[in-house]
């Protein structure tokens, strides 16, 4: 009777533990293929893509601060979208954040970088960071936005 107890209680434990395992190593292995294919993607637009910031394993941001290209991609529905956008000496670089209050809570909604030149002629850029209608809540993506601004502020001064 105690081996057969013994023998159920592995089986119970291998059938709980197995699907986690199995998951996390899916996870896992679609988060590296994203990461790589940022890498490439940036390599095939002559970006060398430097200390890239990958979160919610579906945004990617990087710098190339030789060539003043940022890179930055958003998968959406197993789709990733990629934006290249050329920094000059007239973009401004602002962190925008939407929040709106329900009673005394405080929810925000979405954090963006916003990318502008000076000059008018060209179109403003939105880079997401973040978004209800992906995750439930922030974690730390207004301080890696702020860092992006920063950093971008700095290649183009």
């Amino acid at each position: 009777m105690n081996n057969a107890t013994t023998i159920i209680g592995v089986v119970l434990v291998v059938l709980f533990v197995l699907p986690v395992f199995i998951i996390q190593l899916s996870a896992r292995k679609r988060r590296k293929k994203f990461e790589n294919d940022f890498k490439q993607h940036g390599i095939a637009n002559g970006i060398t893509v430097v200390a890239p910031d990958f979160w919610n394993s579906s945004y990617a941001i990087a710098m190339d601060s030789n060539s003043k290209n940022l890179i930055y991609a958003v998968k959406e529905e197993g789709t990733t979208y990629y934006k290249i956008v050329k920094l000059n000496s007239n973009t401004s670089c602002r962190v925008a954040s939407s929040t709106r209050k329900e009673g005394s809570i405080a929810t925000t909604d979405s954090i963006k970088l916003i990318l502008e030149s000076k000059s008018a002629k060209e179109d403003v850029v939105e880079l997401e960071f973040f978004s209800t209608n992906k995750n439930a809540y922030p974690t730390n993506e207004l301080k890696l936005a702020e860092k992006w601004a920063e950093q971008i502020k700095k290649v183009v001064a």
